[in-house]
């Protein structure tokens, strides 16, 4: 998520294409590192916490992308009408850079039951 937002937040300083191949291949990293690392964490949480409900857990990850792709440009869009592209980009990278470091709560992934 830090490549993510370091790579939003120097992306607008691009002025030529080949400007634009470094931060498009963070961006396109840190989402792949994201996504591959995502799924087998919510199984690890849902097998240590919940007794293997994978199901539900699946399910609301992947109603999520679908928000994100369906919310998501109708949102932006109005963002980059009102403040502008590169006010946009910058915001994405300081909730990547700023929500990054709350990752490092979930390597320890504590056992409970599910009665407490």
């Amino acid at each position: 998520m830090f490549i993510i937002g370091l790579c939003c937040f120097f992306l607008p300083f691009a002025s030529s294409i080949s400007q634009l191949i470094m931060p498009h291949f963070g961006i396109g990293l840190g989402l792949g590192i994201t996504d591959a690392a995502l799924m087998p964490l919510l199984a690890l949480l849902v097998d240590r916490r919940h007794n293997g409900v994978y199901g539900g857990v699946y399910s609301i990850s992947q109603i999520a992308v679908c928000l994100a792709y369906a919310l998501g440009p109708s949102i932006s869009g109005h963002v980059v009408k009102s403040y502008g592209f590169v006010t946009l980009l910058r915001s994405i990278a300081v909730v990547n850079i700023l929500y990054a470091p709350l990752c490092w709560f979930l390597r320890d992934v504590s056992t409970t039951s599910e009665s407490e």
